[in-house]
């Protein structure tokens, strides 16, 4: 049988990686066979929120304001911007106006519980306006921004995909503060196969 390749040995080690429960993260985040579509999604959001939160953990408060360089956003700003996006998209996707109740940004863009809790309000509310959906709401169009006619789903999906973008932005924030980034679940453990 012939070696695999380096290609092959990345692609391994990088699917165990990404594998890996994050400390505090139940079997309950992931889609079991015959959830329903909202079940699916919120778990998918609950998920994303532990990664955010895992990360928001790892950074030390006192570099909360940390920039790379001075033209992008602080860490915090960056964790901000992933919550405050996910909030707007889905708002005026879903023609929503009970927006949550998100901190103050006095208080979240420099400790580390209000941050915590920041994030906490911006994806339980998601997860509350996807509980409140069926799959006919969810698959009906909605405008995003008055800019994009897009299923509500696909707004979900679109928004999920900017915060994960994000999330990665702030690798090398934490890497510049020696800090290592807690591994990004993809597949919940309970997903895992046995063996």
């Amino acid at each position: 049988m012939p070696s695999p390749t380096p290609f092959a040995c990345l692609f391994l080690f990088l699917s165990a990686a990404t594998t890996s429960p994050l400390a505090g993260m139940d079997a309950s985040h992931g889609a079991a066979v015959g959830d329903s579509l909202p079940q699916i999604l919120a778990g998918e959001w609950e998920r994303h929120q532990a990664n955010v939160s895992a990360y928001v953990e790892a950074m030390p408060e006192e570099h909360f304001d940390f920039q790379p360089t001075p033209e992008v956003r602080t860490f915090a700003e960056q964790i901000e911007h992933i919550v405050r996006d996910h909030v707007s998209i889905v708002a005026t996707a879903f023609d929503r106006t009970d927006l949550p109740d998100l901190g103050d940004p006095e208080r979240y863009l420099r400790e580390k519980d209000a941050l915590l809790a920041h994030v906490e309000a911006g994806y339980e509310w998601v997860v509350q306006v996807i509980q409140g959906s069926d799959r006919g709401s969810l698959e009906a169009e909605g405008e995003v921004f008055g800019r994009y006619r897009v299923t509500r789903r696909r707004a979900l999906e679109g928004a999920l995909e900017h915060g994960t973008w994000t999330l990665g932005q702030v690798v090398p924030y934490l890497r510049l503060n020696e800090v290592t980034p807690p591994p990004y679940v993809v597949f919940p453990h309970a997903t895992q196969v046995e063996g």
